[in-house]
């Protein structure tokens, strides 16, 4: 029996439409040579541990009378809902996400939209190399920016294996350009790091230059890298200095709507030395008033 075969077959024993049913965020037929493999993966999953399966097809954050019980009434809430089920859950939500979409009766495209991003976001939080097909093509092939972002947050968490994916994104002309950044930025990588601060020196807008700030303030975070869970003091040294380095450098080179998110991340990195990197820039009041702020 050809494994094809062998996984249909596992496939319709546990539910009979898997192989031809439509996810919330793509079709089982995206992932391409990668689709029997996610199949077996949710198969083995929900014959273990059924209880995660029946969990998500209980809680239906997206449902308007779920999400209007917060104190937000915002469909958004869907993705702590999401999270908070733990990585355990992460094969019943790539269920949902690309085989087994809930149904759409009774959602406005804010509602739905949000469910999207929110499987999206506790997938990638999972952080399952074996799931990486599943971010890949929702990061390439969806048009939905937030779906992008999402996707490309997860792929970052996944660490080196996704850069230069990412990388050959992080472009101005690219339609990805600012969703590869976020990813980059959650990579934590020094690699990506450096391709954000090159970008930066490079940056000739004040949008583009805020959202590769944003990125440099998550690469760079003293809280994230505090947590132990990122890699290598030598990485963390590399990052973070190359982080503080690029935005002291380029903070005089914008006066709008960049300064606040340059100024967020000098201070998120909050290298030990950055006071000294202020002091070898070229004395301003700004300089000034950024080194007040480390106060």
């Amino acid at each position: 029996m050809s494994r094809k075969l062998a996984v249909m077959l596992v496939a319709s024993v546990i539910s009979p439409s898997l192989a031809l049913a439509d996810g919330a965020v793509l079709r089982a037929q995206d992932l391409g040579n990668a689709q029997s493999h996610i199949a077996t993966l949710v198969a083995a999953a929900r014959s273990r541990d059924a209880a995660s399966f029946d969990a998500i097809q209980q809680l239906n954050p997206q449902r308007p009378e779920y999400y209007k019980r917060s104190r937000s009434q915002n469909p958004g809430i869907a993705a702590f809902a999401f999270r908070r089920l733990g990585p355990t859950a992460r094969f019943a939500l790539v269920d949902l996400a690309v085989f087994h979409a809930p149904s759409h009766d009774g959602l406005d495209d804010r509602a739905w939209q949000a469910m999207q991003a929110g499987l999206l976001d506790a997938i990638g939080v999972a952080a399952d190399p074996e799931l990486a097909p599943v971010l890949r093509v929702t990061f390439e092939r969806s048009a939905n920016p937030a779906l992008q972002s999402v996707s490309a947050v997860g792929l970052g968490r996944l660490g080196a294996s996704e850069v230069a994916l990412l990388t050959a994104h992080a472009r101005p002309t690219d339609a990805r350009y600012f969703a590869a950044l976020r990813g980059l930025g959650a990579s934590h990588q020094p690699t990506a790091t450096a391709t954000l601060a090159a970008l930066l020196d490079a940056a000739t807008t004040e949008q583009e230059a805020a959202e590769i700030a944003n990125a440099l303030a998550e690469a760079g975070s003293a809280w994230v890298w505090e947590t132990g869970k990122l890699g290598s003091t030598s990485d963390e040294s590399a990052v973070r200095t190359q982080a503080a380095e690029a935005l002291v450098r380029n903070y005089g080179r914008f006066a709008n709507e960049a300064v606040q998110p340059m100024e967020a991340a000098v201070v998120r990195v909050g290298h030990k030395d950055t006071r000294a990197m202020i002091s070898r820039a070229p004395a301003s009041a700004r300089m000034q008033h950024l080194s007040t702020l480390l106060r």
